[in-house]
């Protein structure tokens, strides 16, 4: 029997292996996650900078107007 001492390693390894290959795929899937993210985080962190300039030009601008 195997379980008895059989220096016979191929099932576990194959085990391992196929286990490697789910982790590599899966860490993959992550990488190419982040990408998505850290791509969509860029693009608000742009609209958030629009904002705030556009919200700085509106008070600038009504504040010129309560002064005339």
């Amino acid at each position: 029997m195997a379980a008895e001492g059989n220096p016979d390693p191929e099932p576990s390894d194959q085990g391992l292996e196929a286990e490697l290959v789910s982790l590599r795929s899966q860490a993959e899937v992550l990488r190419q996650e982040l990408k998505t993210c850290k791509d969509e985080l860029q693009k608000l962190q742009k609209q958030l900078s629009q904002s705030e300039r556009l919200q700085k030009t509106t008070e600038s601008y009504n504040e010129d107007l309560r002064q005339q």
